[in-house]
């Protein structure tokens, strides 16, 4: 008698819609559907519970203070942060009224506290 199939009976078997190896086959693409998933939802809750300006610091105080009217010109501005500044090349612009940069000099970073020596103005 001539066999039914080229095919070997295990390997029918095998390939049926509920054998074995299909099962595997979808449990394993729902399990990489389901980590999928959950990256991108882990990643969209991180994102959206981390603060605004995680990794800025703000201004706390200045001296002389903003908005203050002095006798004379001063012979430094010092700016206090919130948190110790990174020395990695901070910068400080004292313009006049036309936008030339007075400041002659580097600032002095102390932790939180960066102070720009001024030069003799004229009031």
């Amino acid at each position: 008698m001539p066999p039914l199939s080229s095919t070997p009976f295990s390997s029918r078997l095998n390939s049926a819609p509920g054998s074995r190896s299909a099962v595997s086959r979808r449990l394993f693409a729902f399990r990489a559907f389901l980590l999928g998933a959950l990256l991108l939802a882990g990643s969209g809750a991180a994102l959206t519970a981390a603060p605004a300006a995680l990794a800025h610091d703000e201004l706390v105080s200045s001296t002389p203070a903003d908005g203050a009217v002095l006798a004379e010109a001063p012979a430094e501005l010092e700016l206090v942060f919130s948190s110790a500044l990174m020395d990695i090349g901070n910068k400080v612009i004292v313009a006049d009224a036309a936008g030339t940069n007075l400041a002659e000099s580097e600032p002095v970073l102390n932790r939180e506290t960066l102070v720009q020596a001024l030069p003799a103005l004229r009031c």
